[in-house]
């Protein structure tokens, strides 16, 4: 019996081919779809969770109360004193990154992202294992350096790296002592590289006392330690050593909490994060998508699969007059159901297969499909195929089974109303899910317009970035800024250089304290470092004062730009010309006021500003170029840079992409969700494609009885067509309120945002309605043309 269904699955299967195929590709799609979500899914909650003891290790998180102000950078000394005072650690450890360091290794220079400043202590709380080397001594020399795998091959190819010297800052030489295993990029940061921390301040100049918080500390508590109990012991940990006989207002004394690692990457947002991280709502973004995909892709899956089942009350009919038993029919339609479903699974695991490395390079991911190892791929596996496999073949199975042989010969069948009613709200479900995700799409890719085009108080265009790295770098390049830039604008095609120590759209260094008049009211400032041609060259407005000058020489010392807001939260009448406090010991004047800019991403609101004269400082030179002659101006510019810094790995971006990088999160959403919501209208249109060919092949012989009574085309295309109506308007009703409470709390993570407008709502609803409409009007044209003639001899 099996055999004998088989091939009548197969049978069936090559008559209805073209339906069959729309099914099967469809509810694939779908499967495959979720399956690539589920997988990024997890591989977000996965960060950190390779570590052996992940569960164990904590990193110290600072807080300013009364500032509102957290830091995941604490005190160097912090990490000795949990070693020293705290029993229930088993080893603490600091470290710090040091970004786009400039690394040489004979005549090849190269500019590294991922060097750390660590203590050997990190590799007994992290699971870092060695390739090569000794983790308990491959530090002790204060000039030697641990790679990684990547970086050892990087540099030295198939070459012994142990032993071999690397030149950093053109002048530090540091031997390889250590060859590590890579970091998986489900962490919340890489070591590629990492050197001593004693050697940090050779490097940075920062002190190493408990004043001053730069660095990232983390501990591997004991098995049963209980972190609350910890946590209430920091309190006297720094009355101890940061304010002994200090009459600091207590809202201002730093707090230390814990934070879990594996709570880093989607839950943490803190000042100072070793690296961007996610953030957990996109999780449940994702997550909800990937259901609303599967079953989207299921409904229309059942819609086929009981639209094809429809035309088989006959052979029910014929398998019963010669003797088969309703329990026969069940098992044959479960099975050929079940079949079918798994005919789609295997299709939907190659589309996987075959979309993952470009899905992967989409999202900058390493994300990989191994269901064997992956135990609940397997369990959606099993429960996707026998859900559609059983409820797509309840219908056959349970009513056309149950059918008398003489009604099905007779062609008498009638329409199941409750299978009818079910199929009508999945259908309906299937376009209340599209009309979200169409929405949703318009309202993000509206938001991101809105970043495009608002004007952040810059100009963006026309400006090529080069990166310096950080103080010490290139000391030739920092004592002759003028010559060099005298040089550069030599060539007419270059309007303007400049140097900084921050780009305009990301000032983030340090938090200085303001104070006015009132030496109670404190504000909270962003510090950068510039030259006299940086406020021209980005067309930054001074709305009060000037700008430096070389025409006076004082402002090279105690002279100062702020924006308005520093000036709103200070308090301040008339700024220009008078004295501010930082940190309530130095005093610098006011010589201009800037007009607030973004100096951040639009998600934050404009913060206060304090600017500087100090080239010294720089860590980037911006070049603002004419767009004739692009690249002759670019070859100009790098044999310019390497008279002055021969080694310089000449690389540069102009602006407006480093610009748009910010908002790389919000466009590769909305890219996903754009395309998953064109998805979601396939399948849905696939299900409606379904119901009305149902629909249609159920009322064949109604329709040729009124064409045979006068009905035009048009009043039979109104006759299919007008319930299927009925249940967009309802769907629209009920999505189009929840797209506008998920899109408006989606919105709220933005400080500048768009105001929902009805438009989209009305547009979303439009291409929804005309898109069903082409699909349904398929069916509806084909039935109303038929011949009445062949209409009645359908029954």
């Amino acid at each position: 019996m099996i055999h004998n269904y088989l091939k009548i699955a197969f049978r069936n299967m090559k008559r209805d081919r073209a339906y069959f195929l729309i099914s099967i590709t469809g509810f694939a799609a779908g499967i495959a779809a979720f399956i690539l979500i589920i997988l990024y899914v997890q591989y977000e909650l996965s960060f950190d969770n390779y570590h052996k003891n992940a569960d164990r290790i904590y990193r110290v998180i600072a807080e300013i109360p009364r500032l509102d102000n957290r830091s995941a950078t604490t005190p160097a000394p912090l990490a000795e004193a949990l070693r020293d005072e705290f029993p229930e650690i088993v080893s603490a450890a600091k470290m710090r990154d040091l970004n786009n360091l400039v690394i040489t290794n004979d005549e090849n220079s190269f500019r590294e992202k991922q060097l750390y400043f660590i203590e050997p202590e990190i590799f007994e709380i992290f699971s870092v294992p060695f390739l090569k080397g000794d983790p308990n001594t491959s530090l002790d020399d204060p000039f030697s350096i641990i790679l990684s795998e990547r970086i050892a091959e990087k540099y030295f190819g198939d070459e012994e790296p142990i032993g071999k010297v690397l030149t950093l800052r053109e002048r530090l030489n540091y031997k390889v002592t250590g060859v590590i295993k890579n970091m998986p990029g489900n962490s919340h940061f890489i070591i590629d590289l990492a050197v001593p921390f004693k050697n940090f301040s050779r490097f940075s100049g920062v002190g190493q006392g408990w004043e001053s918080s730069f660095v990232h500390t983390y501990f591997l508590i004991h098995e049963g330690a209980n972190p609350e109990d910890l946590e209430g012991k920091f309190p006297g940990l720094l009355d101890k050593h940061m304010y002994q006989n200090s009459e600091t207002d207590e809202s201002l004394k730093t707090k230390f909490f814990l934070q879990p690692i594996k709570s880093i990457h989607l839950h943490s947002h803190y000042y100072d994060e070793i690296s961007v991280n996610s953030d957990i709502r996109y999780i449940y973004l994702f997550s909800s998508i990937a259901f609303l995909i599967l079953v989207i892709a299921c409904i229309n899956y059942m819609n086929l699969s009981t639209a094809r089942s429809i035309k088989r009350s006959r052979e029910v009919g014929i398998r019963k007059a010669v003797g088969a038993t309703r329990g026969q029919l069940i098992k044959q339609f479960f099975g050929e159901s079940l079949f079918f479903s798994l005919i789609a699974l295997i299709a939907s695991i190659a589309i996987v297969l075959l979309v993952l490395p470009a899905f992967n390079n989409f999202l900058e991911k390493e994300l990989s499909f191994n269901p064997m190892n992956n135990p609940l791929l397997i369990l959606i596996f099993v429960l996707t195929v026998l859900f559609a496999g059983l409820f797509s073949g309840s219908y056959p199975a349970l009513y056309v089974s149950s059918l008398r042989p003489v009604d099905t010969l007779r062609s008498t069948v009638s329409r199941s109303a409750g299978s009818a009613s079910l199929r009508k709200i999945s259908v309906t479900v299937q376009f209340m899910i599209t009309i979200v995700l169409i929405t949703s799409t318009l309202v993000i890719w509206d938001q991101l317009n809105f970043i495009k085009n608002k004007d952040v108080g810059f100009e963006r265009e026309q400006i090529m970035v080069l990166n310096f790295s950080r103080r010490n770098d290139y000391d030739y390049i920092k004592n002759n800024i003028e010559t060099l830039k005298t040089e550069l604008l030599e060539n007419t095609s270059i309007v303007s250089a400049t140097v900084s120590k921050c780009l305009p759209h990301n000032i983030s260094v340090g938090r200085p304290r303001l104070s006015g008049d009132d030496p109670n009211l404190i504000v909270e400032a962003y510090v950068n470092w510039i030259d006299y041609d940086f406020i021209n060259l980005y067309g930054i407005e001074i709305v009060d004062g000037r700008n430096f000058s070389k025409e006076f020489p004082s402002d090279t010392e105690g002279a100062v730009l702020i924006n308005e807001k520093a000036v709103k939260e200070c308090k301040l009448e008339f700024p220009v010309g008078r004295d501010i406090t930082i940190n309530g010991s130095r005093t610098v004047k006011i010589i201009g006021v800037m007009k607030d800019f973004h100096s951040k991403s639009l998600h934050s609101p404009i913060e206060p500003i304090i600017i500087y004269y100090r080239p010294e400082y720089l860590e980037y030179m911006s070049i603002k170029i004419n767009t004739a002659r692009i690249q002759e101006t670019i070859n100009y510019i790098e044999q310019t840079i390497k008279k002055f810094a021969p080694n310089y790995p000449f690389e540069y971006q102009f602006f407006d992409e480093i610009f748009n990088r910010v908002y790389q999160t919000e466009q590769k959403l909305g890219e996903l969700v754009g395309t998953f919501a064109f998805l979601s209208i396939i399948i849905a249109c696939l299900g409606l494609f379904g119901f009305t060919m149902l629909t249609a092949g159920q009322r064949k012989k109604e329709i040729g009885i009124r064409k045979v009574l006068g009905a035009s085309v048009l009043n039979i295309i109104w006759i299919l067509s007008r319930e299927f109506t009925k249940w967009l308007l309802i769907a629209n009703v009920i999505a189009l309120p929840i797209a506008y409470y998920l899109m408006t709390k989606w919105l709220q993570d933005f400080a500048y945002k768009i105001n929902l407008n009805i438009g989209i709502f009305i547009f979303s609803f439009l291409l929804v309605v005309v898109i069903a409409a082409i699909t349904l009007s398929f069916q509806s044209i084909k039935a109303a043309c038929m011949n009445p003639v062949d209409s009645l001899r359908h029954e």
